[in-house]
């Protein structure tokens, strides 16, 4: 069936983006782990390499630079190299603010940002679960209200067709009645798609219990009135009068006046 290839795709493709979200997670969890975080006291206390260098290549670079803002430069670093110092209790602002011995260095900071970043795709993933079953996927709903008014066996329903007109595919129907060469029933459809489309456009006010009558009365001061008395009275005389043995070339030359009809009211 349709609907059953539709629910296997759409469950597959969730089962893969949810194990995709897992294995990222797993990722981030195990390559982010302690012993590559590197806190503030860490970064001042460890040992620091020296490398040597030539003393003259040195002088060679730095002979025509100009240091006459040296000190300004110096003063402005050794006094925040003060403030930042994890010695220092003068009450001093760290930058960025926090406390210097809960601060992390290296990759802390990126293993919390894969961290909130993977948190916001599960909650949209999550999202778009909701709006499909929750029916932002119409077109599995419509196929399931198909389902049900079409039996296994391909018979049409249609005491479900008429307690759900409005969610019914009238043309599939009629295309299900007259691949089986049932057009009596055809018409029978037809006649609903008509209520059905009347209904839509506030021209009646469509009820399951009302008759004939009563949707003919609704459209006594409607300009389309003689045109549905018409269509009604073909309805009746075909599904009341009870021919089985409507021929296709009758069903035929009916047929265009219901289409035609449903044509000039249908938005």
């Amino acid at each position: 069936m349709v609907s059953v290839d539709m629910h296997k795709m759409f469950f597959y493709k969730l089962k893969y983006y949810l194990l995709l979200i897992i294995l990222c997670s797993s990722f981030h969890l195990n390559a982010n782990g302690p012993d590559n975080i590197i806190t503030k006291e860490q970064y001042y206390t460890g040992t620091v390499e020296v490398n040597s260098f030539e003393e003259s290549k040195w002088k060679e670079i730095v002979k025509d630079i100009d240091y006459s803002q040296r000190a300004v430069v110096d003063n402005d670093f050794d006094n925040a190299n003060a403030n930042n110092s994890p010695n220092n209790t003068g009450g001093g602002s760290n930058v960025g603010g926090g406390s210097s011995n809960n601060r992390t260095w290296g990759t802390g900071g990126f293993s919390a940002f894969f961290k909130i970043l993977l948190i916001l795709l599960v909650i949209a993933l999550l999202g778009v679960v909701v709006f499909k079953m929750s029916g932002g996927n119409a077109e599995i709903v419509k196929v399931r209200k198909e389902e049900e008014a079409i039996s296994k066996d391909g018979t049409i329903n249609l005491q479900h067709v008429e307690q759900n007109i409005h969610k019914s595919d009238m043309e599939l129907l009629i295309d299900k009645s007259l691949s089986q060469k049932d057009y009596m029933l055809s018409i029978r459809l037809y006649y609903l798609w008509v209520i059905k489309e009347l209904s839509n456009n506030k021209m009646i006010k469509w009820k399951r219990d009302k008759t004939n009558r009563d949707y003919l009365r609704e459209m006594s001061d409607n300009p389309n009135k003689i045109n549905f008395k018409r269509l009604t009275r073909i309805f009746e005389r075909v599904w009341y009068g009870n021919q089985t043995q409507l021929s296709k070339d009758d069903f035929l030359h009916l047929q265009s006046g219901f289409t035609d009809f449903i044509k000039s009211i249908k938005k």
